[in-house]
């Protein structure tokens, strides 16, 4: 490819030809231009392949019209920016595109020095309905050497390049002027080797979001300044510095961009589909400021190639509403020091909300599956496979806790217990991380494919904070689990019997390495224990990671696949009452006979008090509440006359004020270690739920029972 690349420079000089032109001239609507870089001249009219037009200058000089296209020459080259000037409207888009062959037309920046935020090779600047496709763009001076070190002139960077750039100047709208810039697609494109320096000049202070397709806002901070229906898809990009794909606004001034929400600055209307991207300087995708994207069928190929710090594959920030899925991401970076943040194929950075990673495929990234910085709310990660992702699941961050709950739910993830670990931070996840609201972990597969190290989990299962575990598969192929294993009432220990899962992916049909290739691995075989064995919760959405719907049979199975099997699987439903804290009337219990033990979904342990009444209560985590319909009470080992006899179920939202939600009478349990299941109607959901046994069965100064259960 370099060889390729260095002739492609030599063919430039000879091809390139500039002539010097008048005032801008402006086209006629829905006229159709040629541009032939070897057999066109710029004194035609451009508008047939016989009197094409021939040099950038000519394009760049001609303020186009709603309707226009503009076709290069398959086979061209032509050495420079390429700007063309003028709007589309809506319906009637102006479109660069080729014309004459398959080969793409060339157009290569060259690696000159241009104006700071005027750097691509392919330049737009407050233009708005634009298509462009079917274009080779590079933007490098040597494809040999890598610039590694910023130059600066006036503070700012002056050895910047882009491969495609658009941007919205805000000092440039007048007053009155369209402040939305719209339908700016860019799609079937080849954009390789944009070489900048190997660094985020001025550490963040003057951070420049440059590479391979850029899209930005500058000048001052005005309200309403911002792109819409953005589409980025169908293109390679290959070998550029420092993103593949990204998107920012410079206007704002605080660390965490607080202005964008009163200033209306939401760039809307994103999607970025179907690119394929390999060997990136920093991260592939970054996504930032935006409000409703589509992030999906992504493939990056090796990415933080020529930058040791902060970075993610693909990831966003500062946006809402924002779906990352069918996305495939491996080749990551292998420092795991202090030194680099993320290094993760994923992020949920920070701060945003309503995030959503789903049906996302990862593997064999040295730094690990998911990055995450806080601050954020409502962010769910549920039905990906993450296999060989090395040092951590999840690597936490500095920014600060969520202000609602995280949910990880479904997802694969395939380690190697001796390398792996569950976090960065253990040690102090209580403390530091979990521990201001919930953080679920459902239905997933926690598969250590080799000899577990006591340090993959924490020290303790009682280490876990504000996390809660429920219905997740732990398999160790020795057998041997850790001390510090989760507390998880309805996990499944027994063998997963997936079809094949941990394969390495070969070549696709396309010629790239494709995890398709390997998926099917990965579904369940029709025995096993993880069938119909999960919880059911709304954020699990409607389909799987092969996308079968949701769910077959009593429970969802444990895991990104959804079987067809209907039986088999958890035995019932499973209690709401995980990871809460429980009080009690009495503090009388003997040792080993505490509260806790009625919650702790094991039927040979009791709670038990020295007094023949008595009340216990349950509360959810910090944030959560349920609509519990049903509860469950099971009678304890022996003496039947300390079992329950008359009592109220309440509900509460601050513990202070009551409500009853079911009443019971002579209630008798004929059996030791005997389930009696009660319905009732509720429509409201609550923090808190209390047992208020008003007498027992015998009189006896003491009351027991086995197990309580709340459900939904």
């Amino acid at each position: 490819m370099k060889k390729r690349m260095s002739g492609i420079l030599v063919l430039l000089i000879l091809c390139s030809s500039i002539f010097m032109i008048g005032p801008v001239a402006v086209s006629a609507a829905n006229t159709t231009y040629y541009i032939d870089s070897a057999g066109g001249n710029d004194a035609n009219n451009g508008t047939s392949t016989t009197t094409a037009w021939k040099t950038l200058t000519k394009v760049n000089a001609t303020t186009f019209q709603p309707g226009d296209q503009i076709l290069f020459k398959s086979g061209g080259i032509w050495n420079g920016q390429l700007w063309p000037k003028g709007s589309g409207a809506a319906g009637s888009p102006i479109k660069i595109d080729k014309y004459g062959g398959t080969a793409k037309p060339i157009i290569n920046g060259g690696g000159t020095q241009r104006d700071y935020q005027a750097t691509g090779a392919v330049m737009l600047r407050n233009q708005q309905y634009w298509e462009i496709s079917n274009l080779e763009v590079t933007n490098d001076d040597n494809f040999n050497v890598d610039l590694v070190t910023t130059t600066y002139a006036n503070s700012k960077p002056t050895n910047i390049r882009d491969g495609i750039l658009v941007v919205l100047d805000t000092n440039q709208v007048a007053a009155g002027g369209d402040t939305i810039m719209d339908h700016i697609y860019i799609h079937d494109n080849y954009v390789h080797d944009v070489d900048s320096p190997n660094e985020w000049p001025n550490q963040y202070g003057n951070a420049s979001f440059n590479g391979g397709i850029m899209f930005y806002v500058i000048g001052a901070l005005k309200a309403n300044m911002t792109f819409n229906d953005v589409r980025i898809e169908n293109n390679t990009i290959e070998k550029v510095d420092l993103l593949a794909i990204a998107n920012f606004n410079y206007t704002t001034t605080t660390a965490f961009q607080d202005e964008i929400e009163p200033y209306n600055l939401w760039q809307t209307n994103i999607y970025i589909g179907h690119n394929y991207m390999r060997n990136i300087g920093q991260g592939a995708i970054d996504v930032c400021d935006a409000k409703g994207a589509i992030i999906e069928y992504n493939v990056v190929d090796g990415w933080s190639k020529r930058y040791n710090a902060e970075s993610a594959g693909i990831y966003p920030w500062k946006s809402q509403n924002v779906t990352f899925q069918n996305n495939e991401v491996y080749g990551g970076p292998t420092t795991t020091g202090a030194n680099n943040g993320d290094g993760t194929a994923f992020d949920f950075d920070s701060p945003n909300s309503n995030i959503v990673y789903q049906f996302n495929y990862t593997h064999n990234n040295p730094m690990g599956w998911m990055s995450y910085l806080g601050r954020s709310s409502n962010n769910i990660a549920r039905y990906n496979i993450s296999d060989d992702n090395a040092a951590y699941l999840i690597k936490f961050g500095w920014f600060d806790v969520d202000s609602s709950a995280t949910y990880f739910l479904n997802n694969v993830f395939i380690y190697n217990g001796g390398v792996t670990k569950f976090t960065n931070s253990n040690a102090n996840l209580a403390s530091t991380y979990f521990k201001s609201v919930p953080y679920y972990f459902y239905n997933n597969v926690f598969y250590d494919k080799n000899t577990p190290s006591s340090s993959f989990w924490p020290s303790s299962s009682g280490s876990y904070g504000t996390a809660v575990f429920r219905n997740n598969a732990f398999y160790v192929t020795t057998g041997s689990h850790a001390a510090g294993e989760p507390n998880d009432p309805a996990k499944v220990i027994a063998p997963p019997q997936m079809v094949n899962p941990g394969q390495a992916p070969t070549l696709g049909a396309n010629g790239f390495t494709s995890g398709a290739t390997v998926w099917d691995g990965y579904k369940l075989q029709a025995t096993s224990p993880l069938i119909n064995a999960g919880y059911n919760v709304p954020q699990l959405g409607t389909t799987d990671f092969y996308g079968n719907a949701l769910f077959n049979g009593a429970a969802p199975d444990i895991g990104a696949f959804e079987s067809t099997v209907t039986g088999g699987g958890g035995g019932g439903p499973t209690s709401v009452t995980v990871g809460g804290t429980v009080t009690a009337s009495s503090t009388s219990s003997p040792s080993g006979e505490e509260k806790e033990k009625a919650f702790d979904a094991n039927i040979s342990t009791k709670w038990l008090i020295t007094t023949g009444t008595g009340w216990i209560q349950y509360k959810f985590v910090t944030g959560v509440s349920h609509i519990v319909t049903s509860y469950a009470i099971t009678s304890a080992n022996d003496v039947p006359a300390r079992d329950p006899k008359n009592w109220t179920l309440q509900g509460s939202n601050d513990g202070t004020s009551w409500t009853t939600l079911d009443t019971r009478t002579n209630e008798a349990f004929a059996t030791r270690f005997l389930t009696n299941t009660y319905t009732f109607s509720n429509s409201t959901a609550y923090s808190y739920y209390r047992l208020n046994v008003t007498a027992n069965s015998g009189g006896a100064a003491q009351l027991q029972l086995a197990e309580i259960g709340l459900f939904t």
